[in-house]
């Protein structure tokens, strides 16, 4: 698997839908960690990935896409994972903390829907839809797509197998 870089040029619409979607996801990504601390304390138990998601649908979210919903979860999961995996392992590891606006700066995409082709990013509607970058057309197939925001610049990482 090869990870490329590309660099997004998103009109000022597309940038504003893109900033509005990753606040929008580092809201959710703080709400649902209180939501799991709050869990455990009540009940001593951890909540699983698809239990929680069951909680987070178009009703709760509905200017994110329900693919940054899964993804934001799932970053959220990993790194309680790895947090407990430390734990049991006896290494010094740090509970997962809330992130502020400084420390979020990625959107991250899981479908192939969601790639590059033709110098062009598509991300759905909510996220500012299809913008240009600076990418050759390559062959492979996406695993992820990954946008960062590396102000004053957007950047595009994408896996491929």
């Amino acid at each position: 698997m090869r990870t490329f870089e590309y660099r997004l040029r998103p009109t000022k619409a597309q940038e504003q839908a893109l900033m509005r979607t990753l606040i929008a996801s580092r809201k959710m990504y703080n709400a649902c960690l209180e939501e799991l601390i709050t869990h455990y304390k009540e009940t001593g138990k951890y909540m699983h990935l698809y239990e929680q998601d069951k909680h987070h649908g178009k009703e709760a979210h509905p200017d994110l896409p329900a693919v940054l919903v899964d993804t934001t979860l799932k970053r959220l999961h990993r790194s309680f994972t790895n947090f407990f995996r430390g734990l049991k392992e006896g290494r010094k590891i740090g509970f997962p903390r809330f992130k502020s606006a400084n420390a979020w700066n990625t959107i991250q995409f899981r479908d192939a829907a969601n790639c590059l082709d033709h110098g062009r990013f598509k991300a759905p509607l909510q996220c500012g839809g299809a913008s240009p970058c600076h990418c050759p057309s390559a062959p492979g197939r996406h695993v992820e797509v990954c946008t960062h925001r590396l102000a004053p610049f957007w950047l595009v990482s994408a896996m491929r197998l």
